[in-house]
């Protein structure tokens, strides 16, 4: 049995696809029982062709990263950025009975000055006020506006063969950005715990700093640039858990989260709020928290010799598509009936 609405949407959404942000597809495979799913334009495909815009209409348009948009290639704010993203949400508010925003940090992760938070804040606090309803991936941070809709699982599909020589290692993930602390892991990481950190790595000179912390380290191991989902699923699946290191007030919930929880594998991850409902009230298990990444480094490889793993059964309640059409249902006051 499943949730269908009674009346099928015309949904947008952008992106509506990202070969390197498996989390859109996902989302989209959602959707798509909802409705029929179509694209919908990027700010800056609307500033060289705004009729591409003006001339859709949606049921239901869902916006990610937009708040990106009000960003130079510095991470400042933008006065003239800004400006554009008003007139890109209010033709958006033209031509869509609903503008969905959904809010995946409380600010972009390249904003580090107090400064530069507080004039974010202001901004993102009226683009909630703006959008009709706001999606949280965190159901802690859920009031109001803010209506939680689970973050959706990753493809466990898994290689047969693992490509890497070293054994009995932890993994971390994801692109290797500043705000991901990769570099103080390296620094911090005593010298028999082994590490193996992959994925793309965007940021030239981030990563030379990472390679040279790394070279008198035998103990970490950097595999930067794309893995196949395969591949990557089969490294983290021999693992013996997965690190999440970042834990800045930037972020709501890390995708790497949910990557260990998909692959019912061990999840080490310093303190966050959303990690702390995972540890203590989801009842997933599996989950290990730490208040700092001090202690999460040191302590983890006797943690880890318990080997307590996600409960696969209570993930999928909790992550899986049915609880994702469910909450979608409800934050977009969507009618439905069982099919």
């Amino acid at each position: 049995m499943i949730d269908l609405p009674v009346k099928r949407l015309t949904i947008g959404q952008l992106p509506l696809s990202g070969s390197s942000n498996p989390y859109v597809d996902r989302m989209a495979d959602n959707l798509r029982r909802l409705g029929d799913l179509h694209p919908f334009p990027s700010m800056r495909e609307f500033t060289f062709n705004p009729l591409r815009v003006l001339l859709r209409r949606y049921d239901v348009l869902i916006l990610n990263w937009i708040e990106n948009a009000a960003y130079n290639s510095k991470g400042n704010l933008s006065f003239l950025r800004k400006a554009r993203l008003h007139v890109y949400l209010a033709a958006a508010k033209l031509i869509a009975r609903k503008v969905i925003w959904v809010r995946h940090n409380n600010y972009p992760h390249g904003v580090t000055s107090l400064r530069g938070r507080a004039s974010t804040k202001a901004l993102l606090t009226w683009m909630e006020r703006y959008a009709d309803v706001v999606i949280t991936h965190s159901p802690v941070e859920a009031r109001g506006k803010r209506k939680y809709v689970p973050h959706p699982l990753y493809s466990t599909k898994a290689a047969d063969d693992n490509p890497l020589a070293t054994q009995n290692y932890f993994f971390m993930f994801g692109h290797m950005a500043p705000y991901k602390r990769l570099d103080e892991v390296i620094r911090l990481a005593p010298p028999g715990l082994e590490l193996v950190i992959a994925g793309p790595a965007n940021n030239p000179a981030y990563l030379e700093k990472l390679q040279s912390l790394a070279q008198e380290r035998p103990n970490i191991h950097l595999l930067p640039g794309f893995l196949d989902s395969s591949v990557a699923a089969r490294i983290a699946k021999d693992s013996r858990g997965i690190i999440v290191a970042n834990a800045d007030v930037d972020m709501v919930v890390s995708g790497s989260y949910i990557y260990a929880l998909s692959l019912n594998v061990p999840l080490y991850a310093v303190r966050t709020p959303f990690v702390s409902w995972l540890d203590s009230e989801s009842g997933v298990g599996g989950v290990h928290v730490f208040d700092t990444l001090e202690s999460l480094l040191s302590e983890v490889d006797t943690v880890s010799k318990e080997d307590i793993r996600p409960d696969p059964t209570r993930v999928d309640e909790l992550f899986g598509d049915k609880a994702i059409l469910r909450h979608l249902s409800l934050a977009l006051e969507i009618t439905v009936e069982r099919v």
